[in-house]
């Protein structure tokens, strides 16, 4: 019997969730090659992942999404003929994207999650769901830290306490032991709750906060400082963007989380002690066009100070997408193999790898690398 698997976005019509469901597509009809793959690398050619024709995506927003609209405002270099050949698949995908209401209570909120989820497993004969969160980043509140059990999280709920819909959305799939995915900063297995339901379920689980632009750079550049024993004083990154996600940055307590989770790379690699300095602004008119500056302040031999600077430039959701794609393959191919827990080996992809200490980016490859040897040696990965 073939395998049939769902992929449920959350935030399904944003420009993200755009990108990977264009993209999907795309790849599924042969009309683009999978540059920006990182599962299509020869090293994970031999793994067994499901054709693209075997996914069913879906999902939920707050808004109904309009795919060929979004991606023209993404990237309008994409080409009309590419479009209108994916229109009929792209509609189709848009007819399974749930509109969701904000005025509910949580106890409302987590039926509504799971009634969404249940039904799209139900109408389309799925055997599992990969859940994505794709959504804007949300704050991090204090009490979270409170939830350590199942039942402090139940109680929560139906206090109607201001819990975040990242931990609810992470709370309704782990009832249905389907895997989750988190690329966005926002909260969710850092939360003891959520962990207790975790081991209580044996789910799979990757994050969180996607690498995609400058942090992939500091997390590469960081470990060539400390290979040549270069004391780094002070690392500044600037980014500005302009796209929903930039324009949610600008709430103090949504932008902390993403500040943060850029920030410890840097400190993991080369001292809790390197002085580090993030910025976010949001510029309307780049779109989904990302700038970073970054400039990097060294002491060399005999107290000599030097520097490094580099910008980076890049459309933002584009560099997301595949590694979206990746993240879905490699969950559905734990799930199958029966892993349980977070997913180490998929460090390489988050700023803040759960399940994984290190932040330098060749050593979270070799993690990688050394799955794929494993599966390909004993069909075992972890």
């Amino acid at each position: 019997m073939k395998n049939k698997v769902g992929v449920w976005f959350i935030g399904a019509s944003g420009a993200v969730a755009t990108s990977a469901v264009v993209g999907w597509l795309a790849l599924q009809n042969r009309l683009s090659s999978s540059v920006g793959l990182v599962s299509a690398l020869p090293a994970f050619c031999g793994l067994d992942f499901l054709p693209y024709e075997s996914f069913v995506l879906g999902g939920c927003d707050l808004v109904s999404p309009s795919f060929e609209g979004m991606m023209r405002q993404i990237y309008p270099e994409v080409g009309r003929e590419f479009l209108e050949k994916l229109r009929p698949q792209l509609r189709a995908i848009e007819g399974r994207v749930q509109r969701f209401s904000s005025d509910l209570s949580r106890r409302e909120e987590v039926e509504w999650i799971m009634r969404g989820l249940g039904n799209f497993q139900a109408q389309h004969c799925l055997d599992s769901v990969i859940v994505v969160n794709l959504a804007s980043t949300m704050p991090n509140p204090p009490f979270l830290r409170e939830l350590r059990t199942l039942e402090d999280l139940e109680g929560a709920i139906d206090e109607n306490r201001p819990i975040p819909s990242s931990v609810l959305y992470c709370y309704g799939a782990f009832q249905f032991r389907f895997p989750y995915v988190n690329f966005t900063p926002s909260p969710d297995w850092e939360v003891g709750a959520i962990q207790d339901l975790a081991m209580r379920k044996k789910v799979v689980y990757a994050g969180q906060d996607g690498k995609t632009g400058e942090t992939l750079l500091k997390s590469a550049l960081a470990p060539l400082f400390a290979a040549r024993n270069l004391s780094v004083l002070s690392w500044v990154g600037y980014n500005i963007l302009g796209n929903r996600d930039g324009e949610n940055l600008q709430h103090p307590s949504h932008r902390q989380a993403k500040v943060e989770s850029k920030s410890s790379a840097i400190r993991s690699i080369l001292g809790e002690n390197t002085h580090t300095l993030v910025g976010i602004d949001y510029v309307p008119s780049l779109g989904d066009r990302k700038t970073a500056w970054d400039f990097v302040h060294f002491q060399g031999f005999l107290g000599a100070k030097m520097s490094l600077q580099f910008i980076w430039q890049g459309l933002d959701s584009l560099l997301a997408a595949p590694l979206v794609i990746d993240l879905i393959r490699f969950s559905e191919l734990a799930y199958r193999q029966g892993i349980v827990g977070p997913l180490s080996h998929l460090a390489s992809f988050f700023k803040s790898p759960v399940g994984c200490q290190t932040h330098h980016f060749y050593e979270q490859f070799q993690l990688l690398e050394e799955y794929a040897r494993r599966y390909l040696k004993d069909g075992v990965g972890e």
